[in-house]
């Protein structure tokens, strides 16, 4: 009998590595992988480039310089082998040994990781925990979307053991390996810095919407008051492109400053100028009306997403009762939303854009019967989103931490509903 069979109603028992609550990860893979590929690729391009060399063409000189771009790809994954590989001899394969299985919404994940040759003690590690919902579109093509993530960073202890406590607030999505077009999977990425190279494994974790027990209950209780206290005790760095400051007549203003995250503004420009290309020889080539069409239209939806990034900025003027939002660009106000502290059902940080494996947050002003109203996105910290979520909450008059206010806030629709309803 398998697994599924014998727990129909369990779907965290369905793996083996999940019901006996050890999940691996090792470079192993990854190493052997990109050793075959890149012994594959750098054998066509010296293949091919002995090829050409041999033959007579008198325009050889002027293609040589492209063709040179082939074996700095072969040399890039060369070193991308060679680093796995040396990762594996240096750490071996990663258990991550679970406390609870499952993990749970509202709860914790919890567990300790071990490596095979264990990490030098008292060294700092990040944990990346990520929710990605793998969404099939009509093309049947399948897209990964970081719905939510949370970063913290731990201490290994005396024995080189890597400790795992993460709070899972309400509202994120469970684990759903069905259906195959809207599936939600968690990944839990951990990182140390080293030399000569940097520890890294990553793991599918399973969380769940289960019961608590009154064990969970108090672990989520204690981490939840933790990460409360976090978020009380945080002071923003002196170079935070997010300023709160208390105004003359006692509102608390808090000021989005322009170009807030310039790692994903940057890589959108460099897009643009790409995009921008093509459009260019799609005219010089002729191509079809359809496309001299579409193509130009999305130039000016990217490039007025760029402008906001680069010179959009916004500010909020908050306090007891009464909360005004105005949005600018290049500093010119183009739109401002006031409300009453009676339209505010929650103010909390969400999920915003993402990068990679990172949801960046964003503050949401939650109305009842209404749509939510969000600024600030691109937020790096959820530490700091929460925090300036919360000191805009209290200015206004809303009572209570956070996460005692999330406790019964109503889970997020599934993504692939809204992206089906576009």
């Amino acid at each position: 009998m398998d697994l599924r069979t014998a727990h129909p109603d369990q779907p965290w028992l369905w793996r083996a590595d999940w019901a006996a609550g050890e999940i691996h990860s090792s470079p192993k893979v990854k190493a052997i992988f990109f050793l075959l590929l890149t012994i594959f690729w750098n054998f066509c391009t010296f293949s091919a480039l002995a090829s050409l060399r041999s033959n007579v063409d008198p325009d050889r000189s002027k293609i040589t310089a492209w063709l040179m771009l082939f074996p700095l790809i072969g040399i890039g994954l060369l070193l991308t082998a060679m680093r796995a590989l040396l990762q594996w001899r240096l750490y071996g394969e990663s258990t991550f040994q679970l406390k609870l299985v499952p993990a749970t919404i509202g709860g914790a994940l919890e567990g300790v990781i071990r490596s095979s040759h264990s990490l030098p003690p008292m060294r700092p590690v990040k944990l990346h925990l990520t929710c990605i919902n793998s969404v099939r579109g009509g093309d049947g093509k399948i897209t990964d979307l970081p719905i939510w993530s949370d970063q913290l960073e731990v201490t290994t202890d005396g024995a080189g053991v890597i400790p795992v406590a993460i709070y899972i607030p309400p509202g994120c999505r469970p684990t759903a390996t069905e259906p195959l077009d809207d599936r939600v999977s968690w990944k839990l990425i951990v990182s140390a810095t080293a030399n000569p190279v940097s520890y890294r494994a990553k793991f599918e974790v399973p969380i769940f919407a289960t019961s608590e027990t009154s064990a969970r209950a108090s672990d989520a209780d204690e981490l939840r008051a933790q990460r409360d206290a976090r978020v009380n005790a945080f002071q923003p760095p002196e170079k935070s492109r997010i300023r709160v400051a208390l105004a003359a007549d006692g509102s608390t203003e808090v000021f989005f400053l322009a170009f807030r995250n310039p790692a994903v503004a940057l890589a959108l420009l460099g897009f643009l100028v790409l995009w921008i290309g093509l459009t260019i020889i799609l005219f010089k080539d002729h191509a079809p009306l359809i496309f001299r069409i579409a193509w130009p239209f999305s130039d000016v939806l990217i490039g007025i997403w760029v402008l906001s990034l680069l010179f959009g900025s916004t500010s909020v003027h908050a306090r007891n009762g009464d909360l005004t939002i105005v949005w600018r660009l290049l500093g010119i106000p183009l739109r401002s939303r006031h409300l009453s502290l009676s339209e505010i059902d929650d103010i909390r940080s969400g999920s915003g854009t993402s990068a990679g494996n990172t949801v960046y947050r964003r503050i949401q002003i939650h109305r009842a019967g209404n749509a939510a109203i969000s600024f600030g996105d691109g937020i790096a910290d959820s530490i700091e989103a929460d925090w300036i979520a919360s000191t805009i909450a209290k200015a206004v008059g809303l009572s209570g931490s956070a996460s005692d206010r999330a406790k019964n806030f109503p889970a997020r629709p599934p993504l692939s509903d809204y992206l089906r309803s576009r």
